[in-house]
């Protein structure tokens, strides 16, 4: 027994240690592992530490090329689920009439700070407390509005993303359209910025003027404001809101012209303290379960980017969510010698932030 305690202290050890250090490539550009790793060592560590402080925290964000800013209501995480049976249980327990859903977009979190409905600063979502002041680049990306149809003050968060034909055209050499887009949010010279669009999902008042109390309230607000807002749907049982994912998973993804890894459900009236925890319990990330294949390793190219030198695997080419796929990233350069990965293996790839 006491082995077996020892076995699991260094496990937890080893994941606390993992989480933190994959957080701090994560958002700072320079992944090594998928978002379907990283969740599995979530997971693990979940179910033999569910009360564990590392679960609980926001990546961390070490630029030191912009000033740091704080958010208006922190920005914090959400629980996700991928099974469906995972999902009925949290529904089980929030027996909402009417759940609300949303694209979880692939991208960038942004907060837009407005006073009197003018535009005052873009922060990122940083350690979820502050962030960096990217305001420079924020205002030349597509779906930016600097000044609004009232004089509303507080807060409104968005994604910033890439779209694919843009990537395709201009920026293939990053891993990712994610990846791509948060390189260019933190440039200094702002190079890029119009390429990328900011699509909103979220707004929070500070004073009395405008109270959100329903989420459709809030989302048709933002609509009047001329905020490109994210897909949202309603479902009134837990099987239709099951339904509705594996339609989007299977069949609407793929027809996008950017990237989502699941759905945000969320019930439809607003709990503005449960927005305050540090993993708001009443709303829930529905992840979509990676979408992968195998074949053929014919080639491994480097791609240059600043100081990193990132490995890339040409394939044969298989078709993924809707498009050919050729060429993958090999993100952790270890993973190839540990698995002895030479030309001519068979690689099983996912696409994109899978």
């Amino acid at each position: 027994m006491a082995e077996r305690q020892r076995n699991q202290e260094k496990r937890i050890i080893f994941l606390e240690s993992e989480i933190q250090r994959n957080r701090v490539l994560y958002y700072n550009e320079q992944p090594e592992i998928s978002d379907a790793k990283y969740d599995s060592l979530e997971d693990e560590l979940k179910k033999i530490d569910p009360d564990n402080s590392v679960l609980f925290r926001i990546g961390v964000d070490r630029s030191e090329l912009f000033t740091k800013e704080k958010h208006i209501i922190p920005m914090n995480s959400q629980d996700k689920v991928t099974q469906p049976e995972e999902f009925s249980k949290w529904a089980k327990k929030r027996n909402y009439k009417v759940f609300i859903i949303q694209f979880k977009l692939d991208g960038i979190s942004i907060e837009l700070q407005y006073e009197e409905g003018i535009f005052q600063k873009a922060i990122t979502r940083g350690d979820g407390v502050v962030g960096d002041n990217v305001s420079a680049n924020v205002v030349n990306m597509n779906g930016f509005i600097p000044k609004l149809k009232n004089t509303f003050t507080g807060a409104v968060r968005a994604e910033i993303v890439l779209f694919h034909d843009i990537y395709n055209k201009k920026h293939s050499d990053k891993q990712n359209c994610r990846n791509a887009a948060a390189g260019i949010v933190r440039r200094k010279d702002g190079i890029g910025s119009r390429d990328l669009n900011l699509v909103y999902y979220d707004a929070v008042s500070i004073t009395d003027d405008i109270i959100f109390k329903d989420e459709i309230q809030k989302i048709k607000w933002l609509k009047e404001q001329h905020f490109p807002t994210v897909l949202t749907k309603t479902a009134h049982t837990p099987q239709e809101v099951i339904q509705i994912r594996e339609d989007v998973m299977n069949n609407v993804r793929a027809t996008l012209n950017y990237d989502i890894d699941g759905l945000v459900i969320k019930g439809r009236l607003i709990d503005h303290e449960d927005m305050k925890r540090a993993r708001p319990v009443k709303q829930i990330a529905f992840k979509f379960q990676a979408e992968g294949t195998e074949t053929k390793l014919l080639a491994v190219e480097w791609s240059i980017s600043g100081h990193h030198y990132t490995p890339v695997a040409i394939v044969e080419t298989v078709h993924l969510m809707g498009s050919n796929v050729s060429r993958a990233s090999l993100a952790n350069p270890n993973l190839i010698e540990d698995l002895k990965i030479k030309i001519g293996s068979e690689v099983f790839i996912t696409k994109r932030g899978d």
